[in-house]
């Protein structure tokens, strides 16, 4: 999860004049890790909180998340609106994780209560292994990616406390998005990994078509850390839509990854 606002000043590190914000969220990396508040809407509040001390009340912001981070994001505009965010960029996550009557592309491994518990279960007995199981999992080929930062992955997800990653699951995985990403009329960048092991590619594509103001890119050779195999060019799109937040401003690069998620699903 990330936030970025436009800035003037030009001693900032990033040329573009586009200035990133990367927290560890509640539970997280070097945030505390208190014993509650292990909830998508709690998350959304502390991402408040903290770009009302980072940029005030009239800086607009683009904000930026991946896999339950577009459901932080989600929840953060159903909340606090949109009057501050300019942009968002979402990547690879379906609007609801679970399957239901009228829903088949949540998630491939975390769909029901039977399946969240075994989930829970395996982080709670052994995180170790969870750990390298989400990495095989969320790239098309581990192997191929350095050693050395295939182990700070998984080091990064170890970091995190085990608890609040079971009580956040549990709080997420039962989410249903459809309806205020119809409603929501803010521009967003839906990004998505054609190889995804996580969903039906076509869940996070869907995303696409309900939001009225979405550009839908599909990484087609890409899983779900498609910013981890991609690194230069997912930054290069984000900082290209958090200036210009339409298809038009993509680098070209991308042209031919464009999927018109509103008439193709």
């Amino acid at each position: 999860m990330q936030f970025a606002h436009i800035t003037s000043t030009a001693s900032l590190e990033d040329p573009t004049g586009v200035a990133f914000v990367v927290p560890d969220l509640r539970g997280h990396g070097e945030s505390d890790k208190p014993a509650f508040g292990y909830h998508v809407a709690r998350l959304a509040h502390d991402v408040h909180e903290l770009i009302q001390h980072a940029c005030g009340n009239e800086k607009s912001v683009a904000l930026v998340g991946t896999s339950m981070g577009c459901a932080i994001i989600w929840s953060f505009l159903e909340l606090f609106g949109h009057r501050q965010v300019s942009a968002v960029v979402l990547v690879d996550q379906a609007p609801l994780q679970n399957r239901a009557p009228d829903w088949t592309l949540g998630s491939n491994g975390c769909y029901d209560a039977e399946s969240l518990k075994r989930l829970q279960t395996e982080v709670m007995e052994d995180f170790d292994a969870f750990a390298r199981g989400n990495a095989a999992c969320c790239l098309v080929d581990a192997k191929r990616l350095d050693p050395a930062l295939l182990d700070m992955l998984v080091s990064e997800t170890k970091r995190a406390s085990q608890h609040a990653l079971c009580q956040l699951m549990y709080d997420h995985t039962q989410l249903d998005h459809r309806p205020l990403c119809a409603a929501t009329q803010v521009p967003a960048l839906v990004l998505v990994g054609r190889k995804t092991q996580i969903f039906p590619w076509q869940g996070p594509a869907y995303v696409g078509k309900l939001m009225p103001k979405a550009t839908t890119v599909v990484f087609p050779e890409h899983d779900h850390w498609l910013y981890i195999e991609e690194p230069a060019l997912f930054m290069k799109l984000v900082e290209c839509f958090a200036q210009v937040p339409e298809a038009s401003g993509l680098p070209s690069e991308v042209s031919d990854w464009l999927f018109d998620a509103k008439t193709q699903l």
